[in-house]
């Protein structure tokens, strides 16, 4: 029987000088790099999306705990997917567009 891969997810924030892992187990060799989308609704609280994992979402009060939720909410998503069905896309930009109706 196959051993079963364990991910760990780490959050890396740019405006943070000294990214730290939120989880302090090894990543293996095969990883995803995925986009994460912040959104605030209109209630306040934080919600982070995973466009490339469909359904892949949590909210949270702040950015601390967002950060947290996120890497958690991965882990769970891949605990039984096989990385090799997923593009490994390399993020490249965002938009942003206000759409209004009449």
């Amino acid at each position: 029987m196959k051993a079963k891969k364990e991910y760990k997810a780490r959050v890396f924030d740019p405006k943070i000088k000294t990214n730290k892992k939120i989880n302090k187990n090894p990543i293996p060799a095969e990883t995803l790099d995925l986009a994460v989308l912040i959104q605030e609704d209109e209630d306040g609280l934080l919600v982070a999306t995973v466009p490339a994992l469909p359904g892949c979402f949590t909210g949270a009060s702040n950015m601390r705990e967002l950060r947290k939720n996120i890497a958690e909410a991965i882990e769970l998503y891949l605990e039984n997917e096989n990385l090799e069905k997923f593009p490994n896309l390399k993020f490249k930009n965002v938009m942003h567009y206000k759409v209004t109706h009449a």
